[in-house]
């Protein structure tokens, strides 16, 4: 005799309350995620971010199932517009639109590790910590334009000053394990001399290329600032980097920095990084090594 659908459904309801109440899901997730924070993993990481999702739909199922849909709906809702204000509240008291971001590569270490948490103040440009050198719209149109690495833009306003084989040591043992080709220390404009400084500022900011957002946003420390006719333009560059960001990137202006970087949380940026999907699952290239300063 065939098992009626409505015993069917309850039998299946009364088993997903029950997984609830087991914390299994939650269990497994703090497994996996400390396994991909060891192992760097994809597999783990992908596991990671299921097992975290199904805890929060498995979440919504229950308490809809113990109520009604209806009042689930309702607390979701009251939840998100709380989350919302919240939201909004903090980035008004931080001043900025961003008020929370992640270190997403390893471009910075040692100072801000992948899987960072940090909390974003909004600033001034001129309050910026970083030397400023005031210099005119041709010389800047002329370093907007020159995309070399190492070396001295068009007409020479800026010369980008690299020291040959830089070396690198471990992430891991700390050990010297081999050398850059090249890499800026320090950059030279209009004859003043600017030394790279990892007391500078750590900013956020929007990354563009020929002036389109590339839907990312970088967290980078300030090698320097122009001033042009009362305006700024940062020029950045990532304390694990060879190169500076400006011969990738568009120069930063005042429109797109976000914040200044006022604090950091190791590692619960990672949970960001493992519900945000594949594209971010794996160590990016970088990682096993540090710049030397």
């Amino acid at each position: 005799m065939t098992e009626p659908k409505e015993s069917k459904v309850e039998k299946r309801k009364e088993q997903l309350i029950k997984l609830h109440k087991s914390n299994i899901l939650l269990i497994l997730f703090a497994v996996f995620f400390v396994l991909y924070l060891l192992t760097k993993s994809v597999l783990m990481a992908f596991l990671s971010g299921l097992t975290l999702i199904s805890l929060f739909i498995l979440d919504i199922y229950v308490s809809a199932a113990q109520t009604s849909w209806k009042q689930e709906l309702i607390e979701v809702g009251k939840a998100a517009l709380v989350a919302i204000i919240v939201w909004y509240l903090v980035s008004f008291l931080l001043g900025t639109s961003v008020p929370i971001s992640g270190v997403v590569s390893c471009s910075l270490l040692p100072s801000y590790e992948r899987g960072d948490f940090v909390i974003v103040q909004g600033i001034k440009p001129q309050d910026i910590n970083a030397p400023t050198i005031e210099i005119t719209r041709s010389e800047l149109d002329e370093v907007m334009k020159s995309k070399v690495l190492c070396g001295p833009t068009q007409n020479g306003t800026v010369n980008y000053s690299c020291q040959s084989m830089c070396p690198r040591i471990s992430s891991k043992t700390k050990e010297l394990i081999g050398y850059s080709p090249e890499c800026v220390r320090k950059i030279i404009v209009k004859g003043q001399e600017i030394k790279e400084n990892l007391g500078n500022d750590v900013v956020v900011y929007a990354a563009h290329i020929n002036g389109t957002y590339i839907n990312m946003d970088i967290v980078h420390r300030v090698f320097a600032k122009l001033k042009v006719d009362g305006k700024y333009y940062l020029l950045m560059k990532g304390d694990n980097n060879n190169y500076m960001d400006i011969s990738y990137f568009d120069i930063v202006s005042e429109q797109d920095i976000k914040g200044k970087v006022i604090f950091r949380i190791p590692i619960l940026g990672y949970i960001k990084l493992v519900i945000s999907g594949p594209a971010y699952y794996g160590e990016p290239e970088g990682c096993d090594t540090i710049l030397l300063h």
